[in-house]
């Protein structure tokens, strides 16, 4: 099988995850926009995004540590034996830390809802972990089964605690902590965890080496965390959690782009590890990072051009005023696609301190144009600064990455992308909802003949399954 094939392969496979949370996540915006009051609604998605700090942070990301050193292991049961077993000792460290700390700050204010975001946070940690030793050992689709699993509980949970109970917010964390915990279990029983641990291949060496690669990686996550979600936090802080939520909304339907990214990214993160030392890298990373600026930027402008009738059939009037966020987000995911072009070297080369440097700069630009922007100009202030952050870390790793792999962008297709995305974004703001359809049609079609080649190839490929 070819290195573009594989990556192919390895992307529709994870895409099955991220596909039904997608679908999820469409599901319940609606009817959480509709049962939850807005200040609610803020909250809930504050706390959910905060959890992408949290967790990788309490944990020392050590999750990434055991996906790395487990793709080199694969030839090798005893090493992925010893990876494992250290993987879940550090993780039996960590959240016992948690829950102790979080004995003593509940005895001592009683937060509210205090004890259930941990319980969140505890099985996302579980399953985020499983999950990345799913990929480390190969079995990809383990990966995207847990990821269906949490998502149609997540769905099931939020009908019964919100719709049918009227939980609220209590509703919410119940059915995360139900969804993660038993997409947790899956991949327990489906890796066979317990053939897996072995706890007399303890080493305090390994743990070491794997919290060497991981602890740098901290830094990252929060920078990572900042870029992405420093802008909600921001507009709690200078708007409020109501204006929260009318970002949070429009937010929600750039993950249509986010999903696929995210999936993409974790298939390509394993395929740039393997042929990073291949003799046509040069051309292999070139073709890959062409390949997704096409697919996610005509993509983009098919977001762009059907959100006016999106926001019109799926949004209570209230959150009308996220609409005009939605360009500059758009922007911002396709820039930060290939700022993780460029991640997967260092990943590759296991330099994780160059990525801690490169996102820490990002982190600064950002909160730096928060805090001048949101003021100035609202909610299209987080967004700009979330965009212009993402540029610079794309073009900062793009420059010092370039003594390892030289990646080359097709200028015709740039040109192209350049062009259409000023005329849909023009239209957008200017247009009528009659034209907006018009842009909405022409933007499918040019992202159909700007990808045919992967349109003919998927085609190809349904045909001969159907046959």
């Amino acid at each position: 099988m070819s290195k573009g094939s594989e990556l192919f392969k390895n992307t529709l496979i994870l895409g099955l995850g991220s596909l039904s949370a997608q679908i999820v996540g469409f599901v319940l915006l609606p009817f959480y926009t509709h049962a939850l009051a807005m200040d609610e609604f803020g909250f809930v998605d504050l706390m959910t995004v905060a959890f992408t700090l949290a967790v990788p942070v309490l944990t020392l990301q050590i999750h990434m540590a055991s996906f790395r050193f487990l793709v080199d292991a694969r030839s090798s049961v005893e090493e992925q034996r010893q990876i494992v077993t250290n993987t879940l000792i550090l993780l039996a460290l960590f959240l016992v830390l948690v829950v102790v700390g979080t004995a003593g700050l509940w005895l001592l204010f009683r937060p509210e809802h205090v004890l259930l975001v941990v319980g969140v946070g505890i099985c996302m940690a579980l399953l985020q972990n499983f999950g990345q030793i799913s990929r480390g050992l190969g079995f990809n689709l383990y990966y995207a089964v847990s990821n269906i699993i949490t998502a149609v509980v997540t769905l099931v949970g939020a009908l019964i605690f919100v719709g049918t109970f009227h939980w609220a917010v209590t509703g919410v964390f119940s059915a995360l902590i139900i969804a993660n915990g038993l997409g947790a279990l899956y991949l327990v029983v489906a890796l066979r965890m317990w053939t897996l641990v072995r706890p007399s291949l303890r080493s305090k060496n390994v743990c070491k080496s794997m919290l060497a690669y991981s602890i740098p990686l901290i830094p990252h996550g929060i920078s990572w965390w900042v870029n992405n979600v420093a802008d909600r936090v921001m507009i709690s802080f200078f708007l409020g959690t109501g204006a929260n939520g009318i970002y949070a909304a429009s937010a929600k339907f750039v993950t249509v782009l986010n999903a696929p990214n995210s999936m993409f990214m974790m298939s390509w993160a394993e395929s740039a590890s393997v042929n990073l030392k291949s003799p046509d890298r040069n051309e292999f990373f070139s073709n890959v990072a062409n390949s997704a600026l096409k697919l996610f930027g005509s993509g983009g402008l098919v977001l762009i051009a059907g959100m006016p009738l999106l926001f019109q059939l799926m949004i209570s009037d209230e959150y009308s005023g996220g609409l005009v966020v939605v360009p500059m987000l758009v922007v911002g995911v396709v820039i930060n696609v290939l700022a993780g072009i460029y991640d997967a070297v260092y990943v590759a080369k296991m330099q994780s301190r160059r990525v801690m440097v490169t996102s820490l700069l990002g982190a600064i630009v950002n909160l730096t144009l928060n805090i001048l922007l949101i003021p100035l100009i609202g909610i299209l202030g987080a967004a700009t600064a979330t965009t212009i952050s993402f540029g610079v870390v794309a073009v900062v790793r793009a420059w010092d990455t370039r003594r390892v792999v030289r990646i080359r962008y097709n200028l015709r297709d740039v040109m192209a992308l350049i062009v259409a995305s000023v005329c849909v974004i023009v239209n957008f703001y200017l247009g009528t909802l009659f034209w907006n359809n018009v842009a909405l049609a022409v933007a499918m079609i040019f992202a159909v003949t700007l990808n045919r080649d992967y349109v003919l190839m998927a085609w190809s490929k349904l045909r001969t399954r159907n046959c």
